[in-house]
């Protein structure tokens, strides 16, 4: 459901077709509508677009009673925008059938850049019949932006409805106002945020939050992160609101989104009496920047969390070495194999050290792995070396499972090898 601006773009792609002939774009867009005579030889029921230039006077196209030439029409206003020709198109609007032409429409709209056509466009976003077009009418107008389409799209996001038709409008109001930036859209955006109090099986605006919180993310700027940010620190949110924003930073981009993560991990870090709810920031912060692969800033804040020269729980430890074998690659496969081989280390870690070590040194690692799997202080440990092994490249993955069920002195770890041998 995070993924919603892409599953409003399915949405919109299949929704409020009905019956006709079928239409088929250039681009492979599939409308309905009646038949075209500028296209013969086509199959009964289905016609093709032509893709010929578009009309000289594209305006007086839309009035023609061919649909081929009125599809051209409005492609050539969407390519060429003509704000002249905003009430040609609203006319085109109220009396065409075919969804595609109707979309088209509705975006040569939004490109014209002119804000007066809002209230016209939210008059048809109220009073469209089809799911598709109020989606396209509220779409053109947010595009255009401006007060008075922010405070519907605000509106969505206070309202809540998780219904079909709600999660969508609310994944697009989401969208928009986050894409806008306007001071007036940011408060309005914090002030949605700062209500979430409630856990999420309580908050019935959890899924609008949601939204909104990934939207930050992938947007970026200093103006967003700052307000996931403020949405961490703010302990009168919900928890899991809390650490849901922290999720969301892995969506961000680059240096800023690490640099945000970091920052949430070392707040976390210095509460001078973690909470629960501290300790769940700092597990996620962690899981966010195992996404992070090969980010210096990442690698540099997890390795002293790691490698134990900074003190933290084993739980945190653990979740710093696993993170770690996962975006350090092979610059972070010593430290880890340091960590592993450690008599110091406490056995939780050495065990996730041993499978993060398999996982950044690849097929270098093999020999340490095997030699852990066979000879290791302890079954826990034999096991994690050998489970890591069965993660290592195909080339020496096999000989090393045949050498460990042939070899090991120990029955889990040999009948572990043999049972992979036999599904590979």
């Amino acid at each position: 459901m995070r993924a919603i601006p892409l599953a409003v773009v399915a949405f919109v792609a299949g929704a409020g077709v009905g019956a006709g002939a079928i239409y088929v774009g250039s681009g492979g867009a599939a409308a309905t509508g009646p038949a075209s005579s500028s296209t013969p030889g086509a199959a009964p029921g289905v016609v093709r677009f032509s893709d010929s230039a578009a009309p000289a006077n594209p305006r007086e196209g839309l009035s023609s009673d061919d649909v081929d030439v009125r599809r051209r029409s409005v492609r050539a206003l969407q390519t060429h925008p003509d704000r002249a020709a905003a009430a040609d198109l609203f006319r085109l609007l109220d009396t065409e059938t075919n969804p595609t032409i109707r979309t088209l429409a509705y975006d040569a709209l939004a490109q014209t850049g002119d804000r007066s056509l809002v209230p016209e466009l939210l008059r048809r976003y109220a009073s469209e019949t089809d799911m598709k077009m109020r989606y396209e009418a509220l779409a053109a107008a947010a595009n255009l932006g401006g007060p008075e389409v922010e405070a519907v799209l605000v509106g969505l996001l206070d309202t809540p409805d998780d219904s079909q038709e709600g999660v969508i409008f609310r994944g697009l109001a989401a969208e928009m106002l986050v894409r806008s930036g306007s001071p007036e859209a940011m408060a309005a955006l914090a002030r949605i945020l700062e209500e979430a109090t409630l856990p999420e099986d309580d908050d019935p605006g959890r899924t609008g939050r949601g939204f909104v919180l990934d939207e930050l993310a992938r947007t970026g700027g200093p103006a967003r992160i700052a307000l996931l940010l403020s949405v961490t620190s703010n302990k009168a949110i919900a928890s899991d609101m809390r650490a849901e924003a922290v999720r969301a930073m892995a969506l961000a981009d680059g240096a800023e989104g690490t640099a945000a993560l970091v920052k949430v991990l070392e707040d976390a870090l210095a509460a001078p009496a973690p909470s629960k709810d501290e300790e769940d920031l700092r597990l996620a912060a962690m899981n966010a920047l195992a996404l992070r692969k090969g980010d210096p800033e990442a690698i540099s804040s997890l390795t002293p969390l790691a490698d134990g020269s900074r003190a933290v729980p084993d739980t945190l430890r653990k979740a710093a070495v696993s993170s770690l074998g996962r975006i350090g690659g092979s610059s972070s496969a010593p430290t880890l194999l340091a960590i592993a081989k450690d008599p110091k280390t406490g056995s939780t870690v050495r065990r996730a050290a041993w499978l993060a070590y398999g996982h950044a040194g690849g097929a270098e690692a093999v020999p340490d792995l095997i030699e852990a799997a066979l000879h290791g202080p302890d079954l826990e440990t034999k096991m994690a070396a050998a489970r890591s092994i069965a993660l290592a490249p195909a080339g020496p993955r096999r000989p090393a499972l045949q050498r460990l069920a042939a070899e090991s002195q120990d029955k889990a770890v040999a009948e572990f090898a043999r049972t992979l041998l036999a599904k590979r």
